[in-house]
């Protein structure tokens, strides 16, 4: 079983989702839209913490994956790919699963979403998932309609 440090990465400022109260019992669900003149520096700075980018991940798979529960939504656009990718990269070695980020990212920037099970699953397995867990890849369709739904 992982520690509590390895779930949460080594760093633990800047995550994006702030919205818990003391106990961490998230209280509002995270959902991120994409827009046209967004700043990326503000929505994922360079000093993103490891939790962050497992949020962002972890949130960006669900429009990907089928999961009997998902909470949290990013849009998953080429450009926070290429820019959360970016940090990847130059922050791995500073991150415990830098290296598998990297991985994960660098697939998706080159538009293969394929095992996004896995990935979705990763980051839901450091965070001791119980609920949640991705069966499936979603279908061209059904990510649609997951689009066209939340964003």
């Amino acid at each position: 079983m992982a520690s509590s440090e390895e779930q949460q990465g080594s760093d633990t400022g800047n995550d994006l989702n702030n919205h818990s109260g003391e106990s961490g019992v998230q209280t509002e669900e995270l959902v991120l839209t994409a827009s046209i003149d967004e700043d990326l520096h503000d929505l994922f700075p360079k000093d993103l913490s490891e939790r962050a980018m497992q949020e962002a991940i972890h949130y960006m798979s669900h429009g990907l994956v089928e999961a009997e529960q998902k909470w949290g939504k990013i849009q998953l656009t080429e450009e926070r790919i290429e820019w959360l990718l970016d940090i990847a990269t130059v922050r791995a070695d500073e991150f415990t699963h830098g290296s598998r980020y990297e991985q994960i990212l660098l697939r998706w920037h080159e538009g293969d979403f394929s095992q996004a099970v896995e990935d979705h699953n990763f980051v839901w397995e450091l965070w001791g998932g119980t609920i949640g867990k991705a069966t499936r890849l979603l279908t061209p369709a059904e990510v649609d309609t997951y689009n066209d739904k939340h964003f």
